[in-house]
């Protein structure tokens, strides 16, 4: 069962080293340009690197094939490899307080002012999370 994964991880492997060296370009341009985001990049590069290095070394092999049926396991890898590691990045830099977290309690958004309707009553001026309108009897009657 492994025989038919190994290659396709070590072609995975290539391709997260190849992204490794893609991460360092904007890292090196932060650094530069004195951006305090070039520590994200470098984070991600270097867990980018380490991965592309695991699966490369683990699954080395002297026969090397990929027949139509791994192509496609690799196609789905590839893409969802990279598209983790491409978001490294951005989730390393943002603070924890600022990742999505279940809340007990709806937000707040403010919307466009009030509009009356047609019956001369105003609509609400905030909404809950979802968009759902979140009046109040105080809210409703302002």
């Amino acid at each position: 069962m492994f025989r038919l994964f190994k290659p396709v991880l070590y072609v995975c492997g290539l391709l997260a080293l190849l992204m490794t060296g893609l991460m360092l370009l904007p890292a090196l341009i932060g650094w530069w340009r004195g951006d305090t985001e070039t520590l994200a990049f470098l984070e991600s590069a270097l867990v980018t690197g380490l991965t592309g290095v695991l699966l490369v070394v683990g699954c080395r092999s002297r026969d090397f094939s990929l027949a139509p049926r791994q192509l496609y396991l690799l196609t789905s890898f590839s893409w969802v490899l990279l598209s983790v590691a491409g978001a490294l990045p951005w989730y390393s830099a943002m603070p924890i307080s600022a990742l999505p977290m279940p809340s007990s309690r709806p937000c707040r958004v403010s919307l466009p002012p009030a509009r009356r309707s047609s019956a001369g009553s105003r609509d609400c001026r905030t909404a809950c999370c979802c968009g759902a309108p979140c009046c109040s009897g105080s809210a409703a009657s302002a």
